[in-house]
């Protein structure tokens, strides 16, 4: 009987110690904006025509073409100690 007891007040406290956690205080966060700096377009573009393939001992055409861009943003912020 004391082992049931002992359990029961310990599934208690458990409970009440899981549920007894208060909200993070929040008066101390700054919202902080971000700053665009730059932007970066890549743009590549590779042609392969003729006899190049190594896995055909260059016999054969192996005509590839590739093509590719991409974009890059670039953005800062400054923290409490106005460090970049």
């Amino acid at each position: 009987m004391l082992r049931i007891s002992l359990a029961t007040i310990a599934i208690y406290f458990s409970n009440i110690l899981g549920f007894s956690q208060s909200a993070p205080d929040t008066s101390a966060y700054q919202n902080r904006k971000l700053k665009f700096e730059e932007v970066n377009f890549f743009s590549s573009y590779y042609k392969q025509d003729g006899n190049n393939s190594a896995v055909t001992g260059g016999i054969g055409t192996e005509k590839l073409s590739d093509f590719a861009t991409n974009i890059d943003l670039k953005f800062s912020r400054y923290d409490a100690h106005k460090r970049k």
